[in-house]
């Protein structure tokens, strides 16, 4: 896995995923990320940024945010919980170096968790894998 970027990580998660229930049609590359095309004709919008400082809490709703295993990303999340606690999106951290990846959907999440264990469950997650410097 090393040297892979975060899309062609993506492609490669996306393949996995579906080894078994076989719903992808196609992947496309796009300017931001990859779709996934499903044969029912849905579609899962990946978004794959090293860092998310710069994400818009309100601009994502379904799509899955695909990221690097950093501090500033995991502080961007807890400092953003708020706004994205009620939407689908599932954001993907990610050890490029390691194959190594943990996955949480706010909305889900938020439901099942102890408010105020929140922040350190979700440091409890960032530590599950190594973190990427920088």
């Amino acid at each position: 896995m090393k040297g892979m970027t975060l899309k062609e990580w993506t492609k490669a998660y996306v393949k996995y995923k579906d080894m078994v229930p076989r719903k992808v049609e196609t992947i496309k590359e796009t300017e931001t990320g990859i779709i996934a095309k499903q044969k029912t004709r849905e579609e899962t919008k990946y978004i794959c940024m090293e860092s998310i400082e710069t994400l818009l809490p309100g601009k994502v709703d379904k799509e899955r945010v695909v990221c690097l295993n950093t501090k500033k990303n995991l502080d961007w999340l807890i400092k953003n919980w708020e706004q994205v606690k009620d939407k689908e999106t599932v954001f993907i951290f990610v050890n490029l170096d390691k194959a190594e990846s943990w996955a949480v959907n706010p909305r889900l999440h938020n439901n099942i968790t102890d408010k105020k264990n929140l922040k350190q469950g979700l440091k409890s997650l960032f530590n599950s894998i190594t973190e990427v410097s920088g």
